[in-house]
């Protein structure tokens, strides 16, 4: 099984170098500097971690692109009954509307 380290290195060697953050109804590209709607972003690779020691420890790494191909970079999402109401809406949203 790929470790979180591991798939973070392999998606970086693939171009997707940037990281996002939940801001507001945004997802922030950190590197560029710019604030993307979710609706704009294409899931390109989805990667599903659950902790060794703790059930509690789920996390989901995304790979994200622009529609334009110009942002490429990760965002590390909480899954689960921890996950932030934010997370949430901006992850439900990314669903609808990337391609």
């Amino acid at each position: 099984m790929e470790t979180l380290i591991a798939a973070l290195a392999r998606l970086a060697a693939a171009g997707f170098r940037d990281s996002f953050r939940a801001r507001g109804d945004w997802l922030y590209a950190i590197d560029a500097g710019l604030a993307v709607a979710p609706e704009r972003l294409a899931v390109a690779e989805m990667v599903r971690f659950e902790g060794d020691s703790d059930p509690q420890e789920e996390l989901v790494l995304l790979a994200l692109r622009s529609e334009d191909g110009g942002v490429r970079g990760t965002w590390l999402v909480s899954y689960g009954p921890q996950m932030d109401a934010e997370s949430d809406g901006l992850l439900r949203r990314l669903a609808r509307g990337g391609t």
